[in-house]
């Protein structure tokens, strides 16, 4: 296989996976959910090719649950459906845990190409559902969700890069369950 084409196949099966909305107002955490699917695709095989982008959306969005973050993360593999029903399974059980309503999408490159335009002012003003609806139908876009709202927030996780521009890291830590409550170290 040609070094052109080793490139041309990792960038033909990238997925772009994007959550949000995975967390209500009893608990819950989309980027704790975002460590939980990173984690579970692991385990599977499934191969995660970048750190973990979380997307910091407009803090003025009346609907918004508490933060207004979203989470993206991006895999290699050729099988969509596997990767879909890895996702799926996690975010239905946080959805059990937290009653919280969780939005999902995957797409590809050529997808996410299209969706970039329409999506980036995601982080500074408001993006109507009914865009996103329209976006989705257009793009043929795989997503699982309740209600449409955590659709804007997944969509522009699934799609932002973060490659030009300023952008920051953020550290996050989680304790075990067991010291939950405990007096640290």
């Amino acid at each position: 296989m040609t070094l052109m084409k080793t490139i041309k196949d990792f960038l033909n099966n990238q997925i772009f996976i994007g959550i949000d909305d995975s967390d209500s107002k009893i608990g819950g955490c989309t980027t704790f959910v975002g460590y939980l699917l990173i984690k579970e695709l692991i385990r599977q095989g499934i191969n995660v090719v970048d750190i973990p982008r979380l997307i910091r959306l407009n803090p003025n969005v009346p609907w918004k649950t508490r933060g207004n973050g979203a989470v993206g993360i991006t895999v290699y593999s050729e099988d969509i459906d596997r990767v879909y029903n890895v996702a799926v399974e996690i975010l239905q059980k946080i959805e059990e845990e937290v009653a919280s309503m969780p939005a999902l999408v995957l797409i590809d490159q050529k997808q996410r190409e299209f969706i970039e335009p329409i999506i980036k002012d995601a982080i500074n003003r408001i993006i109507e559902p009914e865009l996103v609806d329209k976006v989705i139908e257009k793009a043929k876009i795989i997503k699982y969700a309740k209600r449409r709202l955590g659709l804007v927030g997944a969509l522009a996780a699934a799609t932002l890069l973060l490659l030009e521009g300023d952008y920051t890291y953020e550290l996050l830590a989680y304790r075990k369950p067991e010291f939950i409550g405990t007096k640290r170290k």
